[in-house]
């Protein structure tokens, strides 16, 4: 069976519909409360949010169920699977007031409205996990399959990582013990079948590739002992990329996976200039890396682009490999710039990325040349490059210890 995309999109807003409309409700409640007790202590507000949590998870809770259930069904009546979705209650209402407990520093510093945004999230974040954890469960007890499916939105590492495995997960201790996990603001959904249930624009085969691409990238196996370094490399990529394979590409804000809110449409095109452009646009949709463009400040030297949070500076090769050279030296010197150090602050070790898809060099050229100068620039701290091949590949050099390495 192929599930369509249509109908788990509906589900998808069905459960926020019920979970906005549970965090409505806390929130009305809870108001009402305060309203009829003006003079409340910091412990007094909490109780009544928490009461308003609990009443609003008991009204929409079975809802969630209610849709899970249905999906539930579809999906197993079309493979002729045997299996029945049986609902139960599964919030731990003692985690809850704990959770609340903690929110509630927010009311000591004065910030009601904070705090009242927390636990509206709190109660939307329950009442969809009320779902998955009722599609796990009884996934389980049919002893059938399931899969963790992310929305790709807001998906973050670990989630991905989950994801991956497709239909995999047999017992709650696949993939290592954590496949039954949710967090706040988790956008993944569960989805029951077997190995050959497929799911329209979901290929978790394409998504551990690109898993694996995050693990190579900082020369690690992509196993579960790995995994929270991989996690970390996966949350520096684009969303979109780690689910779809491609960046969501250029725009003027953070959202887009190339930044260029800090240019103005002139020094943007001027950057088509020696193929500059498409060094920063390859970053994104072709290896998912978050890109913010940065803009050019008159009388002193400037860096290209934010990744991650660590200045980066592109050189795009264009000609014979005579030209690397002086290109890795104009960019790593940009460190020693003093009104560049002045006016930036954290703005760490020198980090290239060599773009050597127009020029005429191998790439084993260009490797060479870039270990020799990262050698040469050790004192400086220039431990990191990255370089886009001439068949658009990404490859990492970095040193490790008293080695330079070649992922």
């Amino acid at each position: 069976m192929r599930v369509n995309k249509d109908r788990l999109t509906r589900y998808r807003k069905e459960l926020d519909s019920a979970a906005d409309d549970a965090a409505e409700f806390m929130s009305d409640y809870y108001d009402a409360l305060r309203t009829a007790n003006p003079n409340s202590s910091v412990a007094e507000l909490r109780n009544m949010a928490i009461k308003s949590i609990k009443q609003a998870l008991n009204a929409f809770s079975p809802q969630a169920g209610e849709l899970a259930g249905e999906l539930f069904d579809e999906i197993v009546k079309a493979e002729g699977v045997k299996a029945r979705f049986r609902y139960q209650q599964t919030i731990e209402h003692g985690l809850v007031e704990k959770k609340v407990h903690y929110l509630a520093k927010d009311l000591v510093d004065g910030d009601n409205q904070k705090f009242t945004d927390a636990c509206t999230a709190l109660t939307r974040f329950y009442v969809k996990r009320e779902a998955n954890i009722n599609m796990h469960r009884s996934a389980l007890r049919s002893k059938i399959w399931w899969a963790r499916v992310p929305s790709g939105a807001e998906t973050c590492g670990f989630c991905f990582m989950l994801s991956t495995r497709g239909f995999d997960y047999e017992s709650e201790f696949s993939a290592g013990g954590a496949g039954h996990k949710f967090h706040l603001h988790c956008d993944c959904i569960i989805v029951p079948g077997t190995k050959k249930t497929t799911i329209e624009g979901y290929d978790p085969d394409e998504m551990y590739a690109r898993w694996v691409e995050c693990a190579n990238t900082i020369g690690l196996e992509p196993v579960w002992e790995n995994r929270s370094a991989i996690v970390a490399e996966c949350e520096r990529r684009d969303f979109k990329w780690l689910n779809s394979g491609v960046g969501t590409g250029v725009g003027r804000s953070g959202n887009f996976g190339v930044d260029i809110s800090d240019l103005t449409n002139r020094q943007w095109k001027k950057k088509k200039e020696n193929h500059e452009q498409d060094g920063y646009i390859s970053l994104n949709l072709d290896h998912g890396f978050k890109v913010r463009v940065l803009s050019e400040k008159q009388n002193r030297k400037n860096l290209d682009m934010i990744i991650a949070g660590d200045y980066w500076e592109l050189k795009t090769i264009n000609g014979g490999g005579g030209a690397i050279p002086n290109r890795i030296d104009d960019g790593v010197l940009k460190w020693l710039d003093r009104r560049l150090i002045e006016a930036v602050p954290n703005l760490g070790t020198p980090k290239l990325v060599i773009d050597n898809r127009f020029s005429t060099c191998t790439d084993e050229h260009a490797i060479n040349v870039i270990k020799y100068k990262m050698n040469q620039y050790r004192e400086l701290g220039y431990d990191n490059t990255i370089l886009i091949t001439s068949d658009n590949k990404c490859v990492y050099i970095i040193r490790d210890g008293e080695k330079l390495k070649v992922l």
